[in-house]
């Protein structure tokens, strides 16, 4: 992929599908959690996934106050995780705040699908 690292091509991926699957179904929710992020860290949502994940997780465990409701609405959000074990695996890392491993097994569950997604976004600059 030339100059851009394989975890580089799954984060920009990831962000794609956290914002737009986000802003598609909960709407005021994201604006809700975006703000929130900035306030508190500097950062945007997305940026937050990719940056500090155990953060992120932690904000979405505390507005639903429930690791299982978490869960499953990231698992909605994060769909292209939710399609192999290793992607699961990635989202249960994330919700134990294990950020590193949480980006080790995404990289390993998206690898391909995020390179062909970066492919197509090239294609269409």
């Amino acid at each position: 992929m030339g100059n851009i690292s394989d975890a580089d091509v799954v984060s920009a991926y990831l962000k794609n599908v956290l914002v737009s699957n986000l802003r598609k179904a909960l709407p005021g929710l994201y604006m809700y959690l975006n703000s929130l992020t900035y306030g508190r860290y500097g950062m945007s949502l997305d940026e937050l996934l990719c940056g500090n994940p155990g953060e992120f997780a932690k904000i979405f465990i505390d507005y639903f106050q429930s690791k299982k409701i978490a869960y499953s609405i990231l698992e909605a959000i994060l769909k292209p995780l939710a399609k192999s074990l290793e992607g699961q695996e990635a989202l249960k890392k994330l919700l134990e705040g294990e950020s590193k491993a949480f980006k080790e097994a995404a990289i390993k569950a998206l690898d391909k699908e995020a390179e062909k997604w970066y492919r197509e976004v090239l294609g269409n600059i």
